[in-house]
């Protein structure tokens, strides 16, 4: 009987998972980059052709005096 291990993931072959990663956008692929240095690394592969897009938050005052935050600008990665 095989154990599960935490880290299977990292049996599926390289072109499997760019084959799925191909079909995420930005976003996701930036929070799957944060799973391990393996998916990093695939992910990384598409950085050029999808671009990951970061919000720059400003902290803004209102005319009553409270803050609050707002996004400031897209910074395209």
């Amino acid at each position: 009987m095989i154990a599960f291990k935490p880290n299977s993931s990292i049996f599926i072959t390289y072109q499997i998972l760019r084959q799925v990663c191909c079909y995420l956008d930005g976003f996701s692929l930036n929070n799957l980059s944060l799973t391990c240095v393996r998916l990093r690394d695939v992910c990384s592969t598409f950085l050029e052709k999808k671009g990951i897009v970061i919000l720059q938050w400003e902290r803004k005052t209102n005319a009553e005096g409270t803050h609050q935050w707002v996004i400031g600008y897209k910074v395209i990665g």
